[in-house]
């Protein structure tokens, strides 16, 4: 018979994995760098120094606040704008 609680031990005393509710400390600024990853993608698209720049404002934090993906995230960010700036210019230049 094992124990059903959510101690991590079972009845054997045998240690398991613990049992989070709320979920991992790392994961705390999960999205911010969920955000910023958006708004890379817009940085492409729709004007680049404002999604861009915010983009990798929210990297950032989500970097200072644990999550292993919040510098990548800033990176991606600011290369989209740079990115999306070259874009653009391209398309002003075939327009006139």
């Amino acid at each position: 018979m094992t124990d059903t609680s959510n101690t991590g031990t079972t009845n054997t005393g045998t240690s398991t994995e613990p049992v989070h509710a709320g979920g991992s400390s790392h994961l705390e600024g999960r999205g911010y760098t969920v955000g910023s990853f958006i708004l890379a993608v817009l940085a492409i698209l729709v004007y680049p120094p404002l999604h861009g720049v915010i983009g990798a404002v929210l990297g950032y934090i989500g970097h200072r606040k644990g999550d292993s993906l919040g510098r990548t995230a800033m990176v991606c960010s600011l290369t989209a704008m740079v990115v999306g700036l070259v874009v653009a210019d391209f398309a002003y230049r075939s327009v006139t």
